[in-house]
């Protein structure tokens, strides 16, 4: 029946043979509460390493693509994504990507940070999103203070900047809150 959640074992498709395929070799995979997706622990995947999950990455169809997200890595279709819909979003509205803007604080958000003009980065929870910042700080603006304080200060400043960017809307202010 349509909208009832169907465990990986059922689903077809690249992705859920590789989650029944990482799933049989140990590693900790959880569909629970994703339709589209699955996140992969390397911390409960008991045993296994990081070079171990870098030739997971390696054997991966060019049909499905992964990101880091809060420590975990997901798996997802090559065509699903946040930058993927704000691009569609942007195409929809008729805005130039300079005219958008994201909050990021994690890998899985860099490829949405190229995607639009500028970034609000409240903290960092990845150091690839470090790295990005320390090579193009003029696309980033970066929190002066951590936590909810650091997501405040980023959301005032978005505010304070939007008459700057005439032609933002609520449709065109693209947020990937952390």
């Amino acid at each position: 029946a349509a909208g009832r959640w169907r465990p990986p074992e059922k689903r077809q498709g690249e992705l859920w043979h590789l989650y029944r395929r990482l799933a049989s070799e140990g590693w900790n995979c959880d569909s629970i509460g994703y339709t589209t997706s699955f996140r992969l622990s390397l911390t409960k995947s008991f045993g296994k390493t990081e070079e171990q999950l870098s030739a997971v990455f390696k054997t991966i169809s060019p049909n499905l693509r992964y990101s880091y997200n809060l420590g975990s890595v997901d798996f997802m279709p090559a065509t699903s994504g946040k930058a993927q819909a704000a691009h569609y979003l942007m195409t929809m509205y008729g805005q130039d990507s300079k005219n958008c803007v994201s909050f990021g604080d994690d890998d899985n958000d860099l490829e949405l940070a190229h995607a639009v003009g500028h970034t609000f980065v409240p903290g960092f929870s990845h150091d690839s999103l470090r790295g990005a910042v320390a090579s193009e700080p003029e696309n980033f603006t970066v929190a002066s203070i951590g936590g909810f304080r650091g997501t405040e200060e980023m959301l005032s400043l978005a505010l304070l900047a939007a008459p700057q960017r005439a032609t933002w809307g609520l449709g065109t202010l693209f947020l990937a809150m952390p």
